[in-house]
């Protein structure tokens, strides 16, 4: 699992954005996931939803694969730090 620092933010969050008009949400995967850390992802997959009242909009949950393991390139200007997690599957 790749988590995310936020700029002086001391808690960890996954990776996020917003898709963008006209973008599937795989693309929206691909595009954030390549932004915020500089790595490649495929096999996308839905994980699960939930409505955002306050926001009238959905929050969505989606996993994917690393293309290559190479190191994190972090985009600054969003997040300071990023790190890997161990996540293990029942």
């Amino acid at each position: 699992m790749l988590t995310k620092f936020l700029t002086g933010y001391k808690k960890h969050a996954l990776l996020s954005g917003y898709v963008e008009i006209g973008e599937t949400l795989e693309d929206t995967i691909k595009r954030e996931v390549s932004e915020e850390v500089g790595l490649s992802v495929h096999n996308i997959r839905y994980y699960s939803s939930q409505p955002r009242a306050f926001t009238h909009s959905s929050l969505m949950g989606l996993t994917a694969e690393l293309d290559k393991d190479l190191a994190i390139n972090l985009e600054t200007d969003e997040i300071s730090k990023a790190q890997w997690f161990d996540l293990e599957y029942d």
